[in-house]
């Protein structure tokens, strides 16, 4: 029993003699007549350098990974977004009543009783900041010129 590809390549080896004479006539005229006679679009191929740069890094590096380029876009959308919500408003205080006697007078206390405790600390009770340890030797190596 012949198997399903057997029967196909059967099927269409006939047509495989017309295919390669189509084939090789395209090949010929490609290969006498690159560039066919007609009308030319561009003045100069220097003039057509941005556009097939344009184009042509559109179509390798973007179009293949379009999935990719997507995601990463959404993700700075998100980005964008919670960075907008969460970013310092300053915020308006409505109407805030003005702090009672009490409190001002609980303030003005804890100010004098600060400014006497500052008072009575004495100057030499204050360490200096210790520094890292220094080097033992003050040897320093002394450059020969010839």
């Amino acid at each position: 029993m012949k198997t399903p590809r057997d029967l196909l390549l059967e099927r269409h080896r006939a047509a495989t003699a017309a295919l390669d004479s189509v084939r090789m006539k395209a090949l010929e005229t490609a290969v006498r007549d690159p560039h066919p006679a007609g009308p030319r679009r561009f003045a100069s191929p220097a003039s057509r350098l941005p556009a097939n740069f344009i184009s042509k890094l559109w179509i390798e590096l973007i179009w293949p990974c379009r999935g990719i380029w997507a995601g990463l876009a959404a993700v700075w959308v998100v980005i964008l977004g919670v960075n907008a919500s969460l970013s310092d408003k300053p915020r308006i205080v409505a109407n805030n009543p003005p702090p009672s006697p009490e409190v001002l007078m609980a303030l003005r206390e804890q100010r004098r009783v600060l400014t006497e405790l500052i008072q009575t600390i004495p100057v030499e009770a204050v360490e200096p900041p210790r520094r890292g340890p220094q080097p033992r030797s003050e040897r320093r190596r002394a450059v020969e010129m010839a």
